[in-house]
């Protein structure tokens, strides 16, 4: 890789170690897995790497017979889909080592960063070999990286870029005098020229279809706004043009049927009219037209009135169907209500008599001990001494 930036490189590890969680399984599928062990046994991570091998052309291939039956909730592929032959089927392949709710975690080099477009337009022959030699360009910048996810029924879940400011007067080397001032500015005021990496985590789950993607990346981001405003304007205005003249035309035809077979009104010095007049009185097909109108027009208001008579009918009889089983609940209810009325007086008169009848005999028994007691058969003693007399009860 070109213009390779350790500080910018570091900091891609960084963000791909920051999108794991602490204690997740993580199976690394890079040869840069040294760069990734401590940091993520540093998160309390399991972590299992595994065999890659990489030939002449720098293109990697893959062994996974350590962990064939194994999942993982993380598989950390770092750059390694840029040189694999076919990311798609690679990225699919690799999806089955993922546990449910499982990620991948990728690192793209975003190749049309301020400093290779410069390069790219003063047409650097040694630059531009070194960045695409024994490389696939499907993660090349953010709009390929998306439809290569789609093609592999996946989608990103998280996205972190790794950015940098360039001042183009401290870069000599770029040679930017060659190119205009409205150039030079068009390429800096692109947010996605400061982006060096893209960091994301993806999932086997796509948010849009294969088709759509294809759809909207066709459209060029840096499509002027006000053009693409005209587009859309034009296009609205040919729509509603469009449907103003189907409009019309349907309105002109239901003139015509009503009018069909009407006495046309006369224009003057109208030799049309005449004919139309003539045409139009000794049409025996005409009349029989208007009156298979009329007889159609009248069936269809029979038949209109029959079914509004049938939902009245409906109505009617549901709306019988509730008061009577409105006044049956309300007979229920107060044949219940009278039924608790009676209960309860009986119950309330039950209990007065027992208590009436309890407390006359918790009478009867106080006078009874009353009477029995020592104290009152001493009293009844010195009555007696005295001489006086107890009215009988």
């Amino acid at each position: 890789m070109g213009n390779f930036d350790y500080d910018l490189r570091q900091q891609s590890i960084n963000f791909q170690v920051d999108l794991i969680n602490n204690q997740s399984s993580v199976l690394i599928v890079s040869p840069n897995h040294d760069q990734f062990t401590k940091k993520l046994k540093d998160k309390e991570c399991t972590v299992e790497i595994a065999q890659i091998s990489t030939d002449e052309k720098n293109t990697r291939t893959f062994n996974f017979k350590n962990i064939e039956n194994k999942k993982f909730q993380i598989v950390l592929l770092d750059n390694t889909i840029d040189y694999t032959p076919n990311p798609v089927k690679f990225i699919k392949e690799i999806n089955r080592f993922l546990a449910p709710g499982g990620s991948l975690i990728c690192r793209a080099y975003n190749i049309f960063n301020l400093i290779n477009r410069i390069r790219f337009l003063n047409g650097d022959a040694q630059f531009i070999n070194s960045v695409f030699k024994n490389r696939n360009l499907v993660f090349s910048s953010l709009d390929s990286i998306l439809l290569t996810l789609s093609e592999a029924e996946s989608s990103i879940t998280k996205l972190l870029r790794v950015e940098k400011e360039i001042s183009l007067k401290s870069k000599l080397d770029l040679n930017t005098f060659t190119l205009t001032d409205e150039l030079l500015n068009s390429i800096t005021t692109d947010s996605e020229s400061r982006t060096f990496y893209y960091v994301f985590s993806v999932s086997n789950t796509p948010t849009v279809s294969l088709n759509t993607r294809k759809w909207s990346s066709s459209f060029s981001k840096y499509l002027v706004t006000e053009g693409f405003k005209e587009v859309l304007t034009d296009y609205k205005l040919g729509y509603e043009k469009h449907i103003n003249y189907l409009k019309q035309t349907n309105r002109e035809q239901y003139a015509l049927v009503l009018n069909y077979g009407k006495k046309i009104e006369p224009k003057k010095d109208d030799d049309q009219y005449k004919r139309d007049l003539n045409k139009n009185s000794n049409s025996e097909d005409d009349k029989k037209f208007q009156k298979e109108l009329e007889e159609d027009v009248l069936e269809d208001g029979k038949r209109f009135l029959e079914n509004k008579a049938e939902h009245l009918e409906e109505a009617i009889k549901e709306e019988r169907e509730y008061l009577e089983n409105a006044i049956k609940e309300k007979d229920e209810y107060l044949q219940a209500a009278l039924r608790e009325k009676d209960e309860y007086l009986g119950d309330a008169l039950r209990e007065k008599d027992e208590y009436l009848e309890n407390s006359l005999k918790a009478k009867d028994d106080v006078i009874r001990d009353m009477e029995n007691s020592f104290s009152f058969r001493i009293m009844r003693k010195l009555d007696k001494l005295l001489g006086r007399k107890h009215k009988n009860k």
